[in-house]
């Protein structure tokens, strides 16, 4: 196809990634790190009091990961 002709009729450009979600049954708290604290600070965001890490069950096969969740960016044209 020709440049020009994708050009007029694009709206917008979809890219997408699935991320493994934790555990429900299984994850545990954890603090942040220093590091992880000023990633949250420099982006504004407010910085949660803790995180979650996989552990591991019978629920989840020993793995700490249950299902996937997808992380999506859109391009508006």
């Amino acid at each position: 196809a020709e440049p020009y002709l994708i050009a007029e009729t694009l709206i917008a450009a979809v890219a997408q990634r699935l991320v493994c979600s934790l555990c429900g049954a299984c994850k545990a708290p954890r603090a942040l790190t220093d590091e992880e604290a000023q990633l949250f600070s420099d982006v504004e965001l407010d910085v949660p009091a803790s995180l979650h890490e996989p552990v591991g069950c019978p629920a989840c096969g020993g793995s700490g990961f249950a299902g996937r969740q997808p992380i999506v960016d859109m391009l508006t044209i």
